[in-house]
């Protein structure tokens, strides 16, 4: 697995730490990818969050899939390709240290209705296939305010130049 780190240094020196670990999910679909795109910021996002207690990774993503987008992740299309390492100003001015792993992997064709948190009901979270080069247009012109822009970006950069869905 290929690893990334992303370090805005936007954080005080002695602040404190936040861990979190997330996994994140790949679907490609011909020359199109699945993202989670934010109506109120214009961001996109890979799917995906936050592991809960006792959640192995691939229960976690598939919790998170089906949440964020509608889709069912087929959990034997599976494969780890990238864990990338964060490092960032947390809501409450602490040092957050994420690692998100992402994993290639396809989903079913049913689409079923999301079950979206307060905060992704506000932005207006919805799922959408675009290309590589489409998601990093909408992201380097989204606003600000959405933290997870760089890492994205990050990761789009990495797909586009050397594309561990082709292996």
């Amino acid at each position: 697995m290929r690893e990334l780190t992303v370090d805005l240094h936007d954080y005080p020196a002695d602040a404190k730490v936040f861990r979190r670990i997330a996994v994140r999910g790949i679907v490609r679909r011909g020359d199109k990818y699945l993202f989670v795109y934010s109506r109120k910021y214009g961001d996109c996002k890979f799917p995906g969050g936050g592991m809960e207690p006792d959640e192995t990774h691939a229960d976690t993503l598939i919790r998170e899939m089906r949440e964020e987008t509608g889709y069912d992740v087929q959990r034997d299309t599976l494969r780890a390709c990238l864990l990338v390492h964060e490092r960032r100003k947390g809501i409450y001015g602490d040092l957050l240290c994420m690692d998100s792993y992402y994993y290639c992997c396809e989903v079913g064709d049913a689409v079923h209705p999301q079950k979206l948190d307060d905060y992704e009901r506000e932005e207006g979270y919805t799922a959408c296939w675009l290309t590589l080069a489409e998601a990093a247009a909408r992201n380097k012109a989204a606003d600000a305010q959405t933290t997870w822009v760089q890492r994205e970006l990050a990761v789009l950069k990495y797909l586009n130049a050397d594309s561990p869905l082709d292996d």
